[in-house]
């Protein structure tokens, strides 16, 4: 979601504005496409535009003391296994070998980048236990003695796709060859399918009735993670582009033609669909296949690289309660002064939520200010102590830190592409699982030239839930109340080199409209947020998304 000119992204001050830098407080502001870190992994971070949605207070007094919030403890056992140096088909088969082993508990752990070390401290805390480290070899024979296998052929890399859907129903090994002792279920090297198309309509013919028909794998073919979790749940797997190839794209509808509204389908868009001769890129991609899902009330919730997520959703009888620890100031309206919401972006995104974020929570906690930090509900469900782990880390720290629903709610939908009835059943899905994790506010990403009409439409679908605070990401300017849910639109972006830029277009916003939504980028670099906190002067107060939702309804009545 960058903005393009001449097929290239240009970055003009992370200031979302039609024309240069500062977004004017306008309805007819034009639309502003950006990155989220997920789609640049491939890009240098210096060009990526990414959003971080973060509330800052210079001044203010911390949460007081509350009870940490509770954490069962299982005294489970758990083994784990550093992938980290491993061949392609030794994580495929790594990955299989969790799906088998995480079954009914938590019981096999992977390490395949930095956080993951953390994380496997936080799952021994939450156990009581200490995990104890094993060979890929000793897994094995550990969890896949005398289980079948299903081989994929390097020849067709869309057998990785359909072999990752045959052994999660068969509830086989993933190998790229025969393995010894372990009867084949099938074997992509001795069949008759040789052409992708022929291959999955008959994978939707022989394979799809067997799976879960709510959730689905849209998953890269060169990738190994999150094919514990497809495997495990028994997912239907697949990878078409959906933007240029005809057949693709008619595969991929008759695909999702099999499941319902409210589908969740977790993985990413592959950028290699992207066309340079068309000026594509993976956001174009993106747009594409999200487009799709929301046309038929379907969600992507991103995670094509999530590891673990087999292990996880396995500790939901582990985690007792989900309770956040919110700051306790109250803030009132003053003359002159301006409000700050600093929004920390990618939260939707669970491999952010894994991998990146735990890394910039643990250096963002020192500055003690408030950050509303945009995070998946779906933790709640496939990834609960994960979720736990988060609020009871910040309650302990003070309860500085906020956290609110990434883009859109459930999943990433483009809410004003929905219609009426899947709007509303999305909305309840959003608020039935917020309220579970004591989510109060929501992030919306939708298209910057969607009509104000149906940006109204989709507003008050949610106000009608009753959520606290709307925060519009990359669409035009808007700030008001419905009902009592209050909204603002993202009005300044925030990078390292145009601190002062942003303090001083603050300095000079209409004292009837004192609020400033500053979206973050990913992985934001600690010098500068430390620049931007010290040049703010003291009219201006960095605020949690709690208060700022307050002080936009006390600002509301009193323009009565």
């Amino acid at each position: 979601m960058g903005k393009k000119s001449n097929g290239k992204y240009q970055i003009k001050g992370l200031i979302p504005g039609a024309d240069g830098d500062i977004l004017p407080r306008r309805a007819s502001q034009k639309s502003f496409q950006f990155l989220f870190t997920r789609q640049m992994k491939w890009k240098p971070f210096e060009a990526v535009v990414l959003g971080i949605i973060c509330c800052i207070s210079v001044t203010g007094v911390a949460a007081q003391p509350t009870t940490t919030p509770q954490i069962a403890s299982g005294g489970q056992n758990f083994y784990c296994v550093d992938a980290t140096k491993l061949n392609f088909p030794t994580k495929l088969m790594l990955e299989s070998l969790q799906a088998l082993a995480n079954s009914n508990a938590p019981v096999l752990f992977v390490i395949q980048r930095p956080q993951d070390v953390s994380w496997r401290q936080a799952m021994e805390k939450l156990f009581g236990q200490t995990s104890e480290m094993i060979s890929a070899d000793e897994a094995l024979a550990r969890f896949g003695a005398n289980v079948p296998q299903v081989i994929w052929n390097w020849e067709y890399p869309w057998s990785r796709s359909i072999a990752t859907t045959l052994a999660g129903i068969n509830r086989a090994l993933l190998t790229d060859h025969k393995l010894e002792g372990h009867e084949v279920a099938y074997d992509f090297h001795n069949n008759q399918l040789t052409n992708k198309a022929q291959a999955y309509r008959w994978a939707l013919t022989e394979a799809l009735p067997k799976c879960d028909h709510h959730q689905s794998v849209y998953l890269d073919e060169g990738l190994s993670w999150l094919r514990d979790y497809a495997m495990q749940q028994k997912l239907f797997a697949f990878n078409l582009d959906p933007l240029n190839d005809p057949q693709d794209g008619g595969l991929l509808d008759e695909i999702l033609s099999h499941y319902p509204a409210q589908t969740r389908v977790f993985g990413w868009a592959s950028g290699a669909f992207a066309r340079k001769d068309k000026q594509q890129n993976g956001v174009t991609v993106e747009n594409a296949l999200v487009n799709r899902l929301s046309k038929r009330g379907m969600m992507l919730v991103p995670a094509d690289y999530a590891g673990n997520l087999s292990f996880y959703i396995q500790t939901r009888s582990h985690v007792t309660k989900f309770e956040q620890h919110r700051l306790q100031r109250n803030p009132s309206l003053e003359p002159g002064k301006r409000y700050v919401l600093l929004v920390v972006s990618d939260g939707d995104n669970l491999q952010y939520n894994l991998g990146l974020m735990r890394t910039c929570w643990e250096h963002y906690q020192t500055l003690h200010i408030p950050f509303a930090w945009t995070i998946s509900p779906q933790l709640v469900e496939v990834a609960p102590a994960v979720l736990q782990f988060y609020y009871q880390e910040t309650a302990a720290r003070g309860g500085w830190s906020e956290f609110i629903a990434g883009p859109s709610g459930y999943g990433y939908v483009n809410p004003g592409s929905l219609n009426s009835v899947q709007l509303m059943e999305f909305v309840r899905q959003t608020r039935q699982v917020c309220q579970r994790a004591d989510i109060r506010s929501v992030a919306i990403l939708d298209k910057g030239s969607r009509p104000a009409a149906q940006v109204f439409g989709f507003i008050q679908a949610y106000a009608a839930a009753k959520f606290d605070g709307l925060w519009l990401l990359a669409m035009p300017s808007y700030v008001g109340v419905s009902g009592s849910t209050a909204f603002a639109s993202e009005n300044y972006r925030l990078r390292g080199d145009n601190s002062k830029k942003v303090v001083a277009a603050m300095a000079n916003m209409k004292d009837d409209q004192p609020f400033a939504v500053i979206y973050l980028p990913a992985g934001a670099d600690m010098d500068y947020l430390r620049e931007f906190v010290t040049d703010l002067n003291r009219n201006s107060i960095i605020v949690s998304p709690t208060e700022m939702a307050g002080l936009i309804r006390q600002w509301k009545r009193n323009a009565r």
